[in-house]
């Protein structure tokens, strides 16, 4: 090959190049990294069309608008025993599932009205679990929405044991006072306030407290998986970042040292959690707004699968069929079927929590 030959296919294979680049580059742009994925808004799902019903009654009104969170004792099938909480009352609820009805049952009273200088008018509680035995509730470790004041009954985190055979506790429940093998600690108001992230925005009995419009601390999720405690934080949200804390089960309810350890994870720019459910291989958060939502607006809420102990959720799905008022705060595993999710969301706001079952594509 000649010089002038030499030099003409340089250039043909340099423009070649300079092309394939070019593409790569215009290629690269258009597939999002994995990072950009985590940050894609999850596409919209509709409601199951197969309704889910409420059987009996409520205390109050109020009661059956503040529906916070459910779990269940059995594991998933057509007939499961579970707990139901609200967080203006000071018990949580028995309950039956069966033929897609939850059937309201007994009550477990979790706070006495009055105890020692206290007297307690609702357990704030926002998040439950249940786990080899035992139910777990959580308050919200918060200052009270309006006034932003210290109030004692929303800083505990309680544990009563369950017969896994059946579902239902081991003890009487009857009557107002909780029963002796009802367990409450105010142990996390400790670790919160000594967690470098959560410290400014947290409560305690003797500092000025930080409303949830201030973006204070808010707890509205719990898992428990592998001896471990979850707590899904609806509030703060910073930098875009919804916060979930683990710590031992026995930093708790035994005589472990522990710290919390704090992930980040960006679930929207203003979202925060609203429920955790564990599923296998990790858990699903429910995710949706951090400040409290105008009366009357139609809630919002996505689905995302995290896998316990990385930086990065996945999105699998935003919630449609919400209505004027719903706010959902509810999230129940009810089993798998078909590559997808099956689960159930209960809402704030509306007469008695308005259960719609979605199946969530898992991810990939």
């Amino acid at each position: 090959m000649d010089a002038a030959s030499r030099n003409l296919t340089s250039r043909r294979l340099a423009s070649a190049c300079a092309l394939g680049i070019a593409l790569g580059a215009c290629l690269a742009a258009l597939v999002p990294s994995s990072k950009s994925r985590a940050e894609m808004v999850p596409p919209l799902i509709g409601p199951w069309s197969e309704p889910w019903l409420v059987q009996g009654e409520f205390d109050s009104k109020k009661e059956a608008e503040n529906i916070s969170g459910i779990a269940c004792a059995t594991p998933p099938g057509p007939e499961r025993s579970c707990l139901l909480i609200s967080d203006e009352k000071l018990y949580a609820c028995l309950v039956e599932i069966k033929d897609r009805t939850l059937h309201l049952g007994g009550k477990v009273p979790l706070l006495p009205e009055k105890e020692g200088g206290d007297t307690y008018e609702e357990t704030d509680a926002e998040g439950v679990d249940y786990d080899a035995g035992f139910y777990y509730v959580v308050g919200s470790h918060g200052a009270s929405k309006k006034a932003g004041h210290y109030q004692a009954s929303r800083f505990y985190i309680y544990r009563f044991p369950v017969d896994p055979s059946t579902g239902k506790p081991t003890f009487s429940s009857s009557g107002d006072a909780p029963a002796p093998e009802i367990v409450r600690k105010n142990r996390l108001e400790e670790l919160i306030a000594g967690d470098p992230l959560l410290a400014p925005y947290s409560c305690t009995k003797s500092k000025t407290c930080v409303s949830l419009q201030e973006h204070g601390v808010n707890i509205e999720g719990l898992a428990i998986r592998d001896e471990h405690i979850y707590l899904g934080f609806r509030a703060p949200v910073l930098g875009g970042e919804a916060a979930i804390a683990r710590l031992s089960v026995n930093a708790v309810f035994g005589a472990a040292e522990s710290q919390l350890q704090v992930f980040r994870l960006k679930l929207g720019a203003e979202a925060g959690i609203r429920d955790l459910t564990k599923v296998p291989g990790g858990v699903l958060i429910l995710t949706g707004p951090e400040l409290p939502e105008k009366d009357g607006a139609v809630g919002s809420a996505a689905v995302y699968f995290w896998n316990g102990t990385s930086t990065e959720a996945h999105p699998l799905g935003t919630l449609d069929g919400m209505i004027a008022g719903a706010k959902p705060e509810a999230l129940l595993y009810l089993g798998e079927e078909g590559g997808r999710y099956r689960v159930l969301v209960m809402s704030d706001g509306v007469a008695k929590g308005r259960p719609i079952e979605y199946r969530i594509p898992k991810q990939p």
